[in-house]
């Protein structure tokens, strides 16, 4: 595809979704490596690009339900936190299924407040 097709199918992909205030690319590992193709799609979806197109960058430093277990997805909460406290903050993904939001709010309710989540948004952006 040329970059104004990319373009607005990416647009279009955003435009399913009000209210979002970032992208997150989960497949496509190949696609990410093509710099140019990554510049027309998301202008922002690694470092390189998102530099040249002066668009915040982040990264995740946890993927939480590759095992779709509610004890697993609370161990990968626990690892996320201690990033969190070394380095303080981290980002954890996942997906909306019912063991990580099980997990989540167990989490939540067993941390007592000690390690806040938050959106993304209010993260500082990788450097």
């Amino acid at each position: 595809m040329n970059a104004d097709k990319i373009g607005s199918i990416t647009l279009a992909a955003i435009a399913k979704v009000p209210g979002a205030t970032g992208l997150n690319n989960h497949m496509g590992s190949s696609f990410t490596e093509n710099y140019n193709g990554m510049l027309a799609a998301l202008k922002h979806a690694c470092r390189k690009a998102a530099s040249k197109a002066g668009v915040t960058f982040y990264e995740r430093n946890i993927f939480l339900d590759n095992v779709k277990d509610v004890g697993a997805i609370k161990y990968q909460l626990s690892k996320a936190a201690k990033i969190a406290r070394k380095h303080g903050q981290a980002i954890a993904i996942g997906h909306p299924n019912h063991e990580t939001l099980k997990a989540i709010r167990q989490w939540v309710a067993e941390n007592r407040g000690k390690i806040r989540i938050v959106p993304v948004s209010s993260l500082r952006p990788k450097s």
